[in-house]
């Protein structure tokens, strides 16, 4: 278990499951088009961003409610509240990203 598991866990109630996430793109079509004409330009600081272990994401689901963490460094530097949507579907668009869920941690 990585640091940035372990500052979610601690944050979450208990019985919540906690899935960590991967941002796959844009989910803006003019945005996607854009960002293949100039050959991922637009996207490649964020990915390389999310390599590093710079941002982990990590949607929070207890019954039908879903909520979207973002942990930067030590800390937990974002929470937005996900639609139901992302409650049960894998994949799901939360603002101009689209996240898919990559595995279980709790």
């Amino acid at each position: 278990m990585n640091k940035a598991e372990e500052i979610v866990l601690k944050s979450v109630a208990e019985g919540s499951a906690v899935y960590e996430t991967i941002r796959t793109g844009f989910a803006e079509r003019k945005t996607r088009l854009l960002d293949m004409l100039f050959d991922g330009t637009l996207t490649l600081n964020k990915a390389f961003s999310q390599l590093k272990g710079k941002e982990e994401y990590y949607l929070v689901c207890r019954g039908n409610h879903a909520e979207l963490v973002t942990v930067s460094g030590d800390s937990i530097s974002d929470r937005k509240d996900a639609s139901a949507e992302a409650a049960v579907k894998k994949t799901f668009t939360l603002g101009d990203y689209r996240y898919k869920r990559y595995r279980k941690i709790q």
